[in-house]
C-alpha cells in the first residue's frame, strides 16, 4: 500500500501528528493507499511556504510562467496512463474516464499558461482632462484552493494552473 504524504515547501513529509486515513478502492473495497493528514502545524508551515514562494513566483515573467505550465502539461500527457491508473484505483471510475480527466487537466495547464502572456497593463486616456490612467494587473498573493472528490485531477489542476498563471502561489486542500 502506498503512502501519500504532504508536499510542503518543496518536500514530501508525514503530517506533524502522524494521523492518516486509508484510501479505499470503491470497486474492490481494498485499501490502496494511506493518506497523511495535516494538522495546525502543517497548515502553518504551508502558509509560510506559500507566502515565501509567492515573493519569488510573482517576479517570474509571464512568458516563463507559461513555459513552466506547458512543461507541467507535457508531464501529465507523458504520464497519463500511470496517473489514470491511480485515479481509477482510488475512485473506481473507468480507466478511459481517468485518461480523459488527465488529458483535460493537461490542456488547462497549457491554456492558462498562454493566458498568462496576454495579461497586460492598460492605458486609459481621458481626453477632457488630458489625464491618463494606467490599469496594472499584479498577483495578489497566495491562494487557497479547496477541491471536491469527483474530479481529483481536473478541479484542483484548474485552480492550480489559474493561480500559477496569474503569478500567485497556491495551497491545495483536496477532498479526503
Amino acid at each position: 500500500m502506498r503512502s501519500i504524504r504532504l508536499f510542503i515547501n518543496g518536500q514530501w513529509r508525514a503530517g506533524a501528528r502522524g494521523r492518516t486515513l486509508e484510501v479505499i478502492n470503491p470497486a474492490t473495497e481494498q485499501a490502496v493507499a494511506q493518506l497523511c493528514l495535516a494538522d495546525e502545524d502543517d497548515i502553518a508551515d504551508a502558509i509560510k511556504a506559500a507566502a515565501a514562494g509567492f515573493e519569488t513566483w510573482r517576479g517570474v515573467s509571464a512568458v516563463d510562467r507559461a513555459t513552466i505550465l506547458k512543461k507541467i502539461a507535457d508531464g501529465l500527457r507523458r504520464d497519463v496512463d500511470a496517473i489514470a491508473r491511480v485515479l481509477t484505483e482510488e475512485q473506481g471510475k473507468p480507466l478511459e474516464q481517468s485518461r480523459i480527466e488527465i488529458a483535460t487537466t493537461a490542456a488547462y495547464f497549457e491554456e492558462l499558461g498562454l493566458y498568462a502572456t496576454k495579461i497586460v497593463d492598460e492605458e486609459v486616456a481621458e481626453p477632457e482632462s488630458g489625464l491618463k490612467r494606467i490599469i496594472s494587473y499584479e498577483p495578489v498573493g497566495p491562494t487557497f484552493a479547496v477541491s471536491p472528490w469527483n474530479l481529483p485531477a481536473l478541479l484542483p489542476g484548474r485552480k492550480i494552473a489559474s493561480a500559477l498563471a496569474a503569478g500567485c502561489s497556491v495551497i491545495v486542500k483536496p477532498a479526503k
